[in-house]
């Protein structure tokens, strides 16, 4: 009897705990979650929405580097929100308020996606954040006055690289049409940046080389006509734009330039929107901040380093330049002189092999980029 009782109460429990958990069984164990993919934020982080136009950063090594364009475009950004800011073709919320934030997770970069992934260099202590930065002993070459002292943002040397690195990646979003349709953002981002290159060399004081010096000025209005035409997608878009590219090619392989007029003197805002100079500006913060976070990284990488910022100096000259927006704005004045003490003093610490001075000034870089956002990316 007593046996019965117990069993009749197994049953009844048996019963009850089913009615309480249902068929399933109770609510099942997650799945495991897969390894993140190189260059996806670590779990838990603040994820940046993808924008149209928006290229892929930088691989790990030699600066962010002449590689293929990513194989689809991200999902574009809807021109109909309101709160939504323009610069020229990009919105403004492709810069993040916090690069750092994003930057913590230490992720290299990733170049192509058929490119194996680089393995990131841990973070040094002595990369820690450091810091803001004093301001460097040398003034500022921009400041919103129409005009800069070149030879004080960059040598000639580091904007002739740059020229090439620019020809290769264009390379590889110009090859076919399928290319092209991909990728057409970064081409058009790309192309921009190389015009300014090509300005700036053509303006650059008491240098005769390139061979291509006297060019210059037809492979910059080139560049346009490329940055132009990849603003959509398209077989006849491609088409001009290829033209204009082998042009370009031609001219800084030795050939002529095209039988057209070209203006001697354009200011850089004629050629390179202020949306694809910080596109490019975010690209090579980007790059230096995550990749070069040790001393012996630093001092291995010195040339690409010392280029990088050099480029990073020029951009920041050029967002003052004549023709800009905010230039009759102090407070976004007051940002952009923060913004270029900080690269004018990465070079400064690249020439002098400062590892702890060149982290501070990116720091301050960054800070600024952190303080400015807010308020000129949505208009508040």
């Amino acid at each position: 009897m007593t046996g019965s009782l117990a069993a009749g109460s197994l049953v009844a429990g048996s019963f009850g705990l089913l009615l309480l958990t249902g068929c399933g069984g109770g609510t099942p164990a997650p799945a495991p979650q897969a390894a993140p993919a190189a260059g996806s934020p670590a779990p838990g982080a603040p994820a940046a929405a993808p924008v149209a136009g928006t290229p892929a950063a930088a691989p790990a090594s030699g600066g962010p580097a002449a590689t293929a364009f990513p194989q689809s475009p991200p999902e574009p950004v809807d021109p109909k929100r309101k709160e939504t800011r323009w610069l020229g073709k990009i919105p403004y919320d492709v810069f993040f308020d916090r690069p750092l934030t994003v930057a913590t997770d230490q992720t290299v970069v990733s170049g192509a996606p058929a490119m194996a992934a680089t393995t990131p260099m841990p973070m040094s202590p002595s990369a820690s954040p450091m810091p803001m930065p004093a301001a460097p002993a040398t003034g500022a070459a921009g400041g919103g006055s129409g005009a800069f002292d070149l030879t004080k943002l960059a040598s000639i040397e580091s904007l002739i690289e740059e020229s090439k690195q620019s020809r290769t990646k264009l390379t590889t979003g110009l090859q076919k049409l399928g290319d092209f349709n991909r990728n057409f953002a970064e081409v058009s981002a790309e192309a921009a940046v190389l015009a300014s290159i090509a300005k700036a060399v053509g303006d650059y004081p008491g240098a005769d080389q390139p061979n291509w010096k006297a060019k210059a000025k037809f492979i910059r209005d080139e560049a346009k006509t490329i940055s132009s035409q990849a603003s959509d997608k398209g077989s006849e878009r491609f088409k001009i734009a290829k033209e204009s590219f082998d042009k370009i090619c031609d001219m800084l392989d030795g050939g002529k330039p095209p039988a057209k007029d070209a203006a001697d003197v354009v200011p850089y805002s004629d050629v390179t929107t202020l949306s694809d100079i910080m596109w490019k500006f975010q690209k090579t913060f980007d790059y230096l901040k995550l990749n070069i976070t040790d001393e012996k990284r630093f001092k291995e990488d010195k040339a690409s380093v010392e280029r990088e910022a050099m480029v990073f100096n020029l951009l920041a000259g050029i967002m003052a330049s004549e023709g800009y927006e905010y230039l009759d704005d102090d407070e976004y004045m007051a940002f952009h002189k923060r913004l270029i003490d900080g690269t004018m003093q990465s070079v400064e610490a690249v020439k002098a092999d400062d590892f702890q001075k060149f982290r501070m000034s990116l720091n301050g870089i960054d800070q600024a980029m952190a303080e400015c956002h807010p308020k000129y990316r949505t208009g508040g």
